[in-house]
């Protein structure tokens, strides 16, 4: 009977043990840890810790990268701050706190895991941490080029072009449009990417094909657009126009006709018509061309009085 009542008390004991415990134990809701996926060499970066400290006081908010601390937080310290010095990047002190860290002059060194760690006072000393990779990327000096084609174009005539986006890492995304639609795969080329002393990287895509009635606009033109991309934060693009031809050639022989049998050219006729009854603006013409016969037929109201 006394060991019954001896188990039971310890039950009890238990019991109170863990609701005791309940009472006094508040989690640490960790809601977001912003970390930029890509950087820009040269540039800035803001990580991010976002938490919900449901009640509790704050003991520490701690910043790693790749497993190394570099930034502490103690609100209850005479120090609140300490820095700890890292290869790839300076931690800018004033615009840094318990919720967000600076980092400015980013290197390719700065690539890494961050890792935001919070941690709250007795009596839970609850601690919550979590992270995001960054990759710090090196955009080119200028936009991509194009090399290669030619002003103007005809039906049956070869395009070879290039687009090359020079000294960048990781290296660009090229891209080819034809009159601002994409540029079949098929008709592209990928060269090799070429490394720099820099350990940068330059990459070159061709862009192939035979002039067909499709790659000319309504007003007879063709664009050709290479864009070069980098992640999400890179974007640019060059372009070369060119004419057609024979559309060039037609369109001049509306407007030039050949000469007539006098010798005369029919603009110098016309032009002549036009000096001897005034100014051509109050003349309705009409040009009609029929081979090499010019017909020139005037409409004037009230020719004579």
């Amino acid at each position: 009977m006394g060991s019954l009542i001896m188990a039971s008390t310890s039950v009890i004991s238990g019991f109170l043990c863990l609701i005791l415990l309940a009472s006094n134990c508040h989690g640490i809701l960790l809601q977001n840890v912003g970390v930029p996926s890509y950087a820009v060499q040269g540039k800035e970066a803001v990580l991010t810790c976002d938490y919900d400290l449901e009640g509790q006081a704050l003991y520490s908010v701690k910043w790693y990268k790749n497993g190394l601390e570099f930034f502490r937080f103690l609100p209850g310290s005479a120090q609140k701050m300490t820095v700890y010095a890292r290869p790839g990047f300076f931690v800018v002190q004033e615009q840094s706190d318990a919720f967000q860290v600076t980092l400015k002059d980013l290197t390719m060194k700065s690539t890494g895991r961050y890792r935001c760690e919070v941690s709250t006072e007795a009596p839970s000393f609850a601690t919550v941490s979590n992270y995001g990779d960054m990759v710090v990327v090196v955009l080119p000096d200028s936009g991509p080029s194009i090399q290669g084609g030619q002003p103007r174009y005809e039906l049956g005539d070869d395009v070879d072009v290039n687009c090359t986006s020079k000294a960048s890492k990781p290296a660009a995304d090229i891209f080819w449009f034809i009159n601002g639609e994409p540029a079949d795969e098929a008709l592209t080329q990928v060269y090799q990417i070429q490394n720099t002393s820099r350990d940068l990287h330059t990459s070159t895509v061709g862009l192939k094909f035979k002039v067909a009635p499709e790659h000319f606009s309504e007003r007879g033109d063709m664009k050709l657009k290479c864009t070069a991309t980098i992640a999400s934060i890179y974007w640019k693009s060059n372009e070369k126009s060119a004419e057609n031809i024979k559309q060039k050639r037609d369109f001049q022989s509306l407007y030039e006709a050949p000469p007539d049998s006098s010798g005369l050219s029919s603009t110098l006729g016309f032009n002549h018509a036009v000096s001897k009854w005034g100014s051509s603006s109050s003349l309705p013409v009409k040009i009609l061309t029929f081979g090499r016969q010019t017909i020139i037929v005037m409409f004037i109201a009230l020719l004579f009085q």
